[in-house]
């Protein structure tokens, strides 16, 4: 008797040791909802120190609203990556638990333990057709009050001589391949989607050779500040991009660069077809579904408030939405696409 009793004791104190157990788990203590470090990756379509500056913010924005989901962040780092490929890698390897990625970035690494769970939302803007000379007015791209999923890329000729030859062809409809594979273009990392996917179908669409075609005459740049500085330069005769990167770099052009007016001294030769939003994607390793929920719910919310859409807008975000890898089917046909060429 006197060892059954002890036996029922240390069954009753292990009972009672896993109901506390099991609590702490459930109202977010420190067994599962602690994150000494919530590593968050940029890819650089802009400067990484203007990235990393405007979005500062977003550390102490992302630990509070992550918190009124029941998770304790002790600390959160933001790094923009060299590439747009390095942040998916840093997705797929579990070194970030999140990436603002472009759709073609997702869609290059969404079979690699990278999981969408947001798209972002934007302005339109005033110019938004497939005919190229509608935005050649000589007027300054404005956004709108249109709320839109997508964007287009555009392709770019400069102020040298080939880039101005180009506009004038374009303008009377004469483009041919002979012409564009000879000018030097200034492209993206060839997961992104403005920079290199689309318009090497666009390419492809007009004449049946894309940018593979013309490795000799390809140049990657660090970003579409750094495709501006070339095309002003005239080290580039044409840079493909997000409509309308020249918003972005209208001062820079005059005050930098030493132009006049990048609205007259560049015109747009094509427009892509449209573009999925950038995405909110995370990494697999790292991320459950319970803290993929709660991160989704922390950027639409933080997209709510005023810090919060300042420290988003340098990627023209203005909010989010939820999404499925469904959502991004044709981002990864164009990627399959593009992929073929280049291999």
């Amino acid at each position: 008797m006197k060892l059954f009793k002890k036996v029922f004791a240390v069954l009753l104190v292990l009972l009672l040791i896993a109901g506390c157990s099991n609590d702490a788990g459930t109202d977010g203590g420190a067994s599962s909802k602690t994150i000494d470090e919530l590593k968050v990756v940029f890819v650089p379509s802009r400067d990484a120190q203007d990235i990393e500056k405007q979005t500062e913010p977003l550390k102490e924005l992302l630990q509070t609203e992550l918190a009124k989901s029941g998770y304790e962040v002790a600390s959160v780092a933001i790094e923009t990556m060299t590439s747009y490929e390095a942040a998916g890698e840093a997705l797929s390897a579990g070194s970030a638990h999140i990436g603002l990625i472009p759709g073609g970035t997702y869609a290059a690494f969404y079979d690699k333990g990278v999981n969408v769970i947001l798209a972002s939302t934007r302005n339109g803007l005033k110019y938004d057709t497939e005919n190229p000379q509608d935005w050649n007015t000589g007027e300054a791209n404005e956004n709108n009050e249109d709320i839109v999923t997508y964007y287009r890329g555009i392709i770019i000729a400069g102020p040298s001589e080939k880039g101005q030859d180009l506009a004038q062809k374009a303008k009377d409809d004469a483009l041919t391949w002979d012409e564009v594979s000879t000018a030097k273009w200034c492209v993206s990392s060839p997961s992104s989607g403005s920079g290199y996917q689309y318009p090497a179908v666009w390419l492809n669409d007009r004449f049946e050779q894309s940018l593979p075609n013309m490795a000799e005459n390809t140049v990657t740049t660090q970003g579409y500040g750094d495709a501006a500085a070339k095309l002003a330069n005239e080290q580039c005769d044409v840079a493909p991009g997000y409509n309308d990167f020249r918003m972005d770099n209208d001062e820079a052009w005059v005050s930098e660069f030493g132009l006049e007016n990048i609205w007259t001294e560049t015109s747009i030769i094509g427009v892509t077809d449209k573009i999925q939003n950038d995405t909110v994607s995370v990494s697999a390793e790292l991320v459950d579904d319970e803290l993929a929920t709660a991160i989704a719910d922390a950027f639409i919310n933080l997209a709510g408030t005023e810090a919060g859409a300042e420290a988003i807008k340098i990627y023209n975000h203005n909010g989010y939405q939820k999404v499925t890898d469904a959502d991004y089917e044709g981002a990864k046909k164009v990627n399959e696409l593009v992929k073929s060429w280049n291999e």
